[in-house]
């Protein structure tokens, strides 16, 4: 498979571990603002140089806007989505340091969550680009 056509999920990462340590000093000193203050020049460089992953977001979502409401469209562009990735990191760090508890999480389903969590049987939460598997694999223990 030649690197035009390889599957974004082939794609091996593209920052370092030194990168996310800086980002995690960023927030320890100066919170949620002062991460994603750093977080956007970060962002916009992956953003412009990385002309691959733009093209794979372009074609995500111009496959999903159809299903979405008009605010929601509006709001869709693929620097949007790269910057919730980011977010989304920020969230991974907040849960992972145990910032996170679930009465942080918005449940879109409250009532089949409840259901699960205080029934004798199990379930299977299926997550998304759109969820963070990590939130909830830390609010499951």
């Amino acid at each position: 498979m030649t690197k035009e056509n390889t599957h974004w999920s082939r794609v091996g990462e593209a920052g370092t571990v030194m990168g996310m340590r800086v980002l995690l000093l960023v927030y320890k000193v100066f919170g949620r603002v002062g991460f994603k203050a750093l977080l956007f020049p970060v962002i916009s460089y992956f953003y412009f140089f990385n002309k691959d992953a733009r093209q794979a977001s372009g074609e995500y979502l111009t496959r999903i806007k159809p299903y979405l409401e008009t605010q929601q469209r509006l709001k869709l562009g693929s620097f949007n989505h790269f910057m919730s990735f980011g977010d989304v990191l920020m969230d991974k760090f907040l849960v992972w340091m145990g910032k996170i508890s679930k009465d942080d999480v918005v449940f879109e389903t409250p009532n089949t969550i409840d259901e699960v969590d205080h029934g004798k049987r199990g379930g299977i939460i299926i997550v998304s680009h759109l969820g963070n598997i990590e939130v909830c694999n830390a609010l499951a223990h």
